[in-house]
């Protein structure tokens, strides 16, 4: 799979499928060891103790992978949506930090809050299931543009975000997890009206968001591990 990205769960079924093949030749040395008949006790004990400890090995992970493949893909699928609300968590605040207009910056503020809610339920969800959050995300420092440009980027991908949610609605076995799911694409819907709501507003206004490069913005969220209490 050279040039494919893994996935743990993808990488798991071909360690299977190599201890299967290897079973297998293991099986076929043996029986050309017998029709050679070749005499060598130790060779022919090593043969043995090898094909018992894989069948048991094979056997062993046959069945974490069916019992685990769910929940697997449960963590997954929550951890891509955790980076996606991140990235949007970034966006928000620090855009609100340097727009020009007081009461879209607090409207971006509080989008960013319901943002940062999103990523602390994911979070703890993927705990539960075992898993560890993954969070990560960088804001592109864009050309000064206006706050209609700036709101259409953001319905944008609140309509990435909330299609992303709909696409797993009922997808898995964990009731819990499913729930969670269809709350967030509810809340993103709404965001994406919030968002349309304000590109009306803003679409005639000439209002500038002129991010300096040299704007530092200071990541609430990271600290150090045990003092994130929003993922921890």
């Amino acid at each position: 799979m050279e040039g494919t990205r893994m996935d743990f769960n993808t990488s798991l079924h071909e360690l299977d499928r190599h201890l299967a093949q290897t079973t297998t030749a293991l099986e076929q040395s043996r029986e050309l060891y017998e029709q050679e008949g070749l005499s060598d006790d130790t060779v022919r004990n090593a043969m043995k103790d090898v094909g018992e400890l894989l069948k048991s090995l094979h056997t062993t992970l046959e069945q974490r992978l069916a019992s685990h493949e769910g929940t697997f893909a449960m963590i997954r699928f929550l951890n891509v949506a955790l980076r996606m609300e991140y990235r949007h968590i970034i966006e928000y605040e620090r855009y609100a930090d340097v727009v020009q207009d007081a009461r879209l910056a607090e409207a971006l503020r509080a989008l960013g809050e319901s943002e940062r809610q999103h990523a602390h339920a994911l979070s703890m969800r993927i705990l539960d299931l075992g898993g560890a959050p993954h969070f990560s995300g960088k804001h592109e420092v864009r050309e000064d543009m206006t706050a209609f440009d700036l709101l259409t980027l953001h319905y944008d991908t609140e309509r990435e975000l909330a299609d992303f949610y709909d696409s797993a609605v009922g997808r898995f076995d964990d009731p819990s997890t499913n729930w969670l799911i269809g709350k967030l694409k509810v809340d993103e819907e709404e965001h994406v009206g919030i968002v349309f709501k304000l590109l009306e507003t803003y679409r005639d206004q000439a209002i500038m968001v002129e991010e300096s490069k040299k704007h530092i913005w200071v990541d609430p969220y990271m600290g150090t591990p045990g003092d994130r209490a929003w993922i921890e």
